[in-house]
């Protein structure tokens, strides 16, 4: 592996390993790199919010993306510029439908799965709308989405209730009541919802015996917590004040990499200078080593509004009714604009593995020791695709992670 573009050569192994046309396999490996950039700084944008941060780039990504299939002009030039679609838009569907079946299909064939991977992209449009053909086939061709009909005017809460069956089930339970009681407004005309459920095992678990507790840092204060523990091959790095290891889940297809700051203290200095190249220049010095590895059994939850925060990092016409143009959605000019995106997730790790639900909501409304790595002191975690190949004796690991994400769009009457 190259040293000098490991992330890209991890990539493109994992996207010869399906047949697509040359372009389009060059266009996957371009999406996933400016996904991670995009992941990056949005990360940048919410970590200094309190209390745990748990989302997921790639739910908000792909919620994200089934708008810009209907957004057109300068809206739409927000959207690619922020999401990092770089792609001409033929050339983004094709990738985008590529990108979408090689993650699905990273647990590998049926009956011999290596990990859970779920992603499930819906669509609810209002009774008597009728969305464009041309983005009815895009959601289903590029996205494998579904696109139902619901009655927000006349029962709001009947569509609620039926939108949070849906994300109940796809991510096996984890997320229950994305949608509050009295969550959908009668204005609503369309609600896109991105799903993702993964479960994970640790390619080597953790000994349970070897659980004890130790001090975990937070807010200033330690908090005596159970810590899991074990010395095995890792890949591990050490960079500017931080401390990166890498633990594969079962079948190396995927791998968590988890980055610690040497200082107690030294957390929000480190995501105050965050960005894609740092955290890449860390994937890459990552190399086989024996590491004593200590972490903390973790159930993490969050939901947090997105609107805002993506407004500010440039993608603002998307949520103005005034400038908003969704055209190719409905087909009317003019007519709709973002009016909420609801990310909300829970993550649980311990001994054996790692698991969760993700979900994310838009609405659409008309307008009117050196090898020592002891997670105590807040972590983060990434999920990166890992290489074909052992990188190091895995741990046992991590349960599970959801994430819902959803967006409304709205009409002003």
């Amino acid at each position: 592996m190259s040293a000098s573009e490991p992330e890209l050569v991890r990539a493109r192994r994992l996207v010869r390993s399906h047949t697509l046309a040359a372009e389009t396999a060059d266009d996957v490996v371009a999406l996933a790199r400016d996904g991670n950039a995009f992941a990056a700084e949005l990360y940048r944008v919410l970590c200094f919010a309190p209390g745990n941060l748990l989302f997921s780039p790639f739910s908000i990504s792909r919620a994200l993306a089934m708008v810009h299939l209907g957004a057109r002009g300068e809206t739409a030039a927000e959207m690619a510029r922020v999401l990092g679609f770089a792609l001409p838009r033929e050339r983004l569907d094709a990738g985008q439908e590529a990108l979408l079946r090689i993650v699905g299909e990273s647990a590998g064939p049926e009956g011999r799965r290596a990990h859970e991977l779920a992603i499930a992209n819906g669509v609810w449009v209002a009774t008597g709308e009728a969305p464009r053909e041309e983005f009815v086939l895009g959601v289903r061709r590029c996205h494998g989405g579904s696109v139902e009909v619901a009655d927000f005017r006349g029962d709001p809460e009947g569509s609620r209730r039926a939108i949070n069956g849906w994300v109940y089930e796809r991510t096996r339970g984890r997320i229950t009541d994305l949608i509050p009681p009295r969550g959908i407004d009668p204005r609503e005309r369309l609600v896109l919802a991105n799903a993702v459920y993964f479960k994970g095992r640790w390619a080597q678990p953790f000994d349970p015996g070897r659980t004890r507790k130790l001090p975990f840092y937070t807010g200033g204060q330690s908090y005596a917590v159970p810590m899991m523990h074990q010395v095995d091959s890792f890949g591990y790095a050490e960079d500017a004040g931080v401390q990166v290891v890498e633990i594969p889940y079962r079948g190396h297809a995927l791998s968590a990499v988890i980055v610690l700051p040497q200082e107690i203290d030294g957390l929000p200095a480190l995501e105050r200078e965050l960005d894609w190249p740092m955290l890449q220049r860390w994937v890459e010095q990552v190399r086989p080593r024996s590491v004593a590895l200590t972490l903390p059994k973790f159930k993490l939850s969050s939901q947090f509004a997105l609107a805002e925060r993506l407004a500010g990092m440039g993608m603002r016409k998307a949520f103005d009714p005034a400038a908003a143009d969704l055209s190719g959605i409905l087909g009317k000019p003019n007519d709709l604009f973002v009016d909420t995106v609801f990310p909300a997730g829970l993550c649980r790790g311990g001994r054996g593995g790692h698991r969760g639900g993700r979900g994310h909501l838009h609405r659409a409304r008309p307008r009117a020791t050196p090898r020592a790595h002891h997670g105590r002191r807040g972590p983060s975690f990434p999920v990166l695709p890992a290489p074909p190949g052992d990188r190091g004796a895995p741990l046992r690991g991590a349960r599970g992670r959801s994430q819902l994400t959803t967006i409304n769009l709205r009409r002003d009457f």
